[in-house]
């Protein structure tokens, strides 16, 4: 079962991710919820190699971005970004890890 984590930096747009299996994942793509927004993919990364702990940042889509600062610029707190990730694994496999940090296989 893939290990791969993402959650957003706290005082700049940023998604990081990190893959601590022992095999690259692909199509990593990072989803944003902001307040009680729905979840929006701001970016992605096409292949993730293991990272051990040290995470990679995800390259945001300029509307992600710009999404993003607008609503940081409301003063909104941090704590109020929720990622989540859909990558898939080797063997062609695709994952979801939710906001709440469940993996589960999508079919």
């Amino acid at each position: 079962m893939p290990a791969v984590e993402a959650w957003a930096e706290v005082d700049v747009p940023e998604v990081r991710v990190v893959n601590r299996s022992s095999r690259p994942v692909h199509d990593v793509q990072a989803y944003v919820a902001l307040g009680r927004r729905r979840p929006k993919c701001v970016g992605w990364i096409r292949t993730l190699p293991p990272t051990g702990d040290e995470a990679a940042k995800v390259a945001l889509t300029a509307d992600g971005r710009e999404s993003w600062q607008r609503w940081q610029g409301a003063q909104r707190s941090s704590g109020d970004v929720a990622v989540e990730v859909v990558f898939r694994d080797d063997a062609g496999r695709q994952w979801r890890r939710d906001r709440r940090g469940a993996l589960a296989a999508v079919d």
